[in-house]
């Protein structure tokens, strides 16, 4: 059973949704506007045809009004179909605005009344999947660090405290409107995760989010696993797993880059283990948003000078040279220079 079901998914399909229903309400409207205006007070004449090339592309028709107006213009069907150079067309215009012209089908409000359905139908299909599946995977409750401590106390393998909490400690004061809160671990030790979390719900995947069945090691392609108590209880840990090599950590690329796993992690005043900062950032940098950004430049400033040039140089090797943050990172360590 897979569904992508991570905390915001479902707003995104909603917001999807909407935005797609909108757009068809939107066409609707639009068409009604100038189907009204073609059965209200439109009037029909046969027009020639002076350019048609393929069934899809614009055409041109030229005729003459009642008041003896010549007119050259595109309808407003703009698809030439099966017509030719040369063919006469019915058409119908706009009496105040002859360049208002469409092919004179006979009927009007069809099309507007199917994409309006087809809006509203799409709206009300999105308004309810979201209901159902928000009933289903009830959003994001993340435990507090003092709960991910008593979850994590058996655990007997290495493990950080990672996401706002880590960048919190560095910083030395609270990041406004991020409370999210992850574990990392090493990927060898993921099988224990069933262990210290028995009678949770594991799910991990890809590109959508899948039941992780009990005692089935996971493969080199799943990099989170998400955790809640039970069915239809929202999100409450996001566990994410890192690779390593002997008594080494390795990022995701760039072998170079590797550091000792002992040096990975600080202990808090409360006994937490939390990320050291320069990771915690090197993980964040993979695709920085507005928050991602606000949380560096809040622990810039209390980064050693190895920490800085650490995540310079990680930076580079596995985003490319021009990553928005090793400006900043550099003159930070070197305020004389300029980027």
């Amino acid at each position: 059973m897979y569904a992508d079901r991570r905390p915001g998914s479902e707003r995104h399909r909603l917001r999807v949704g909407l935005l797609g229903a909108a757009a068809f309400v939107a066409l609707s409207a639009i068409s009604f506007y100038y189907d009204n205006i073609f059965a209200t007070r439109g009037l029909t004449t046969t027009a020639e045809v002076l350019t048609a090339s393929h069934r899809k592309d614009p055409y041109t028709v030229r005729f003459t009004t009642r008041t003896g107006e010549t007119v050259v213009t595109e309808p407003l069907d703009n698809a030439t179909g099966d017509m030719h150079v040369g063919d006469r067309v019915r058409v119908v215009y706009d009496p105040e605005d002859p360049t208002t012209v469409e092919k004179d089908v006979g009927w009007y409000y069809a099309f507007p009344t199917a994409t309006g359905a087809v809006g509203v139908g799409l709206a009300l299909a999105t308004a309810l999947g979201y209901r159902k599946n928000r009933r289903k995977f009830p959003g994001w409750a993340p435990l507090s660090a003092a709960e991910v401590v008593t979850a994590f106390s058996t655990l007997h393998a290495p493990w950080w405290v990672t996401d706002s909490y880590s960048i919190e400690r560095a910083a030395g004061r609270a990041v406004p409107e991020h409370k999210n809160i992850a574990v990392l671990m090493l990927r060898r030790d993921h099988m224990l995760i069933q262990q210290i979390l028995p009678g949770w719900e594991w799910w991990t995947g890809t590109d959508t989010l899948g039941l992780w069945p009990s005692g089935q090691r996971l493969s080199m392609f799943d990099h989170e696993i998400w955790c809640r108590s039970g069915p239809a209880s929202p999100w409450r840990l996001k566990i994410m797993l890192a690779e390593s090599a002997g008594a080494d950590w390795l990022p995701f690329r760039g072998a170079r880059l590797r550091k000792p796993i002992a040096a990975l992690g600080l202990p808090g005043p409360d006994g937490v283990p939390y990320l050291t900062p320069e990771i915690q950032l090197f993980y964040s940098a993979k695709k920085p948003g507005p928050q991602d950004d606000a949380e560096f430049a809040a622990v810039l400033p209390h980064l050693t000078e190895d920490q800085r040039w650490w995540l310079d140089d990680a930076l580079a090797e596995s985003y490319g040279h021009r990553h928005p943050w090793r400006n900043r990172l550099r003159l930070q360590s070197e305020p004389w220079k300029t980027p």
